[in-house]
């Protein structure tokens, strides 16, 4: 009896002895563990502070993401759903991918140079040719408005040059504004669209235009020509402008190859 006692005594310490010691090495482990976590961070913190460029490249990356997911935001409110808009779009590509002569630019209602669809190429090279959507007559539908971007500097100020403006028609795009290489159009406050041409240097033309509500096509405001000498007409134009500035399309896509 007094060995089965001495035996069970001896059992229990030994498990006591067991315990405390699994208990001493859970407590090495965590200790080990938390030293090491804390020294993982005291490094990253001395390689960011040693680094500073890493951490801007960390920022930078964040901006660009940001900066993307807005741009996205941009693209799709104004993303083409009329696909004879999305045909035109098109057509300027291919032109500049095929180096189009000018009679065929032409015939395709392009914007219209002597270099033809190398002249198109030019500005999708340089990053100069976008699209936009905006409704000019108050119709609830967008016209679709292909222009350069910066394309010409007047009285001291790069505004963008308006290539062509195309209209909803029967289920069709119809052609409102086509411009040229000496024919070109810039769009000013209240929907109001300027065109300056000229011929020669005798004849020159300077005019005003709106989009007609609810129509697809332009009412003249006002139309000047230098060999008429109308002072009248070129007051009126010019008043006009003062009181209508050049503006930038907003929410502008960019036309790529």
């Amino acid at each position: 009896m007094r060995e089965n006692n001495k035996k069970k005594l001896v059992l229990g310490v030994l498990a006591l002895a067991t315990v405390f010691a699994l208990v001493a090495c859970g407590n090495k482990e965590n200790v080990e563990n938390n030293d090491l976590l804390e020294n993982e961070t005291n490094q990253q913190q001395e390689e960011i502070a040693n680094n500073p460029s890493e951490s801007e490249s960390v920022d930078n990356t964040n901006q660009e993401e940001n900066s993307g997911a807005e741009n996205s935001k941009e693209n799709s409110a104004n993303k083409i759903e009329f696909q004879p808009f999305e045909d035109i779009i098109e057509t300027y590509q291919l032109a500049a991918r095929e180096n189009w002569d000018m009679e065929t630019v032409e015939e395709k209602q392009l914007y219209t140079t002597t270099m033809g669809g190398q002249g198109i190429r030019g500005m999708i090279e340089d990053g100069s040719l976008y699209y936009t959507l905006l409704d000019l007559n108050n119709d609830a539908k967008n016209e679709l408005i292909v222009f350069q971007r910066n394309g010409v500097v007047i009285d001291g100020q790069e505004e963008d040059v308006i290539l062509g403006i195309y209209a909803e028609y029967k289920n069709s795009a119809k052609a409102i504004v086509v411009g040229a290489e000496r024919d070109n159009y810039y769009f000013r406050a209240n929907n109001i669209i300027e065109n300056r041409g000229s011929s020669g240097a005798a004849d020159s033309v300077m005019a005003l235009y709106q989009v007609a509500e609810g129509l697809q096509e332009l009412v003249e405001l006002v139309k000047v020509r230098t060999i008429n000498e109308d002072q009248e007409a070129l007051n009126t134009y010019e008043e006009m402008c003062r009181e209508n500035p050049y503006q930038k399309f907003d929410n502008a896509i960019q036309i790529v190859l």
